[in-house]
């Protein structure tokens, strides 16, 4: 659409300079008009200045006469020639200027459109970009705080196994301390009572 715009506008930029040429030429040729009957005139008058055969006062004056009306033409047409490749001009200046200055405002419309939506989706890239950050981050923070949690959640497993085996072991020593002590008791009883068993065969 934007290049149909600057098409229509350079066409009717062209179309103006069209019409301001051919004002041109048209004054060129009313120019042309004009020194042709001013030419004509001046020959009218050489012709009516020269001697005749038969001079007369009534052939002077038509000469003279013709000569007034082609020079009263010749003006008549170079002013309107004028005035018209004037007015053409102007109107092609004017419609020059008008165009021009639609076309540098629809320009700086568009500009200005092109501008805001740059700054648009630049907010909007950035706005994406720092929530996929805040995103990231809250993701790392909830990982981060899981890893904590399984981290406490082991070394208080550690702890309890350790505890366990310190309870295990002193346990296990307490049991073995016992039937030690059992097997001492045992083993100090057996000869006492064989000693008693003899004397009481002898006697």
């Amino acid at each position: 659409q934007r290049e149909q715009e600057v098409n229509q506008h350079r066409q009717e930029l062209d179309q103006a300079r069209q019409a301001a040429a051919q004002a041109q030429e048209q004054a060129r040729a009313a120019q042309e008009q004009a020194a042709q009957a001013q030419a004509q005139a001046a020959q009218a008058a050489q012709t009516a200045a020269a001697p005749a055969p038969t001079p007369g006062a009534e052939h002077h004056a038509q000469a003279v006469q013709m000569l007034a009306l082609a020079q009263q033409t010749a003006d008549q047409h170079l002013a309107t020639s004028k005035s018209e490749a004037e007015r053409m001009v102007n109107e092609a200046r004017q419609q020059a200027a008008s165009h021009l200055s639609e076309a540098q405002a629809t320009a700086s419309n568009h500009i200005s459109e092109a501008q805001a939506r740059s700054e648009q989706l630049d907010r909007e890239s950035t706005n994406r970009a720092n929530q996929t950050v805040q995103d990231a981050e809250q993701r790392a923070a909830t990982i981060t705080a899981q890893f904590e949690q399984r981290k406490a959640a082991l070394e208080r497993r550690v702890e309890e196994l350790r505890t366990f085996e310190r309870e295990y072991r002193t346990r296990l020593k307490s049991y073995l301390e016992s039937q030690l002590r059992d097997l001492d008791a045992s083993g100090r009883s057996e000869p006492a009572n064989a000693a008693a068993g003899d004397a009481d065969r002898q006697n």
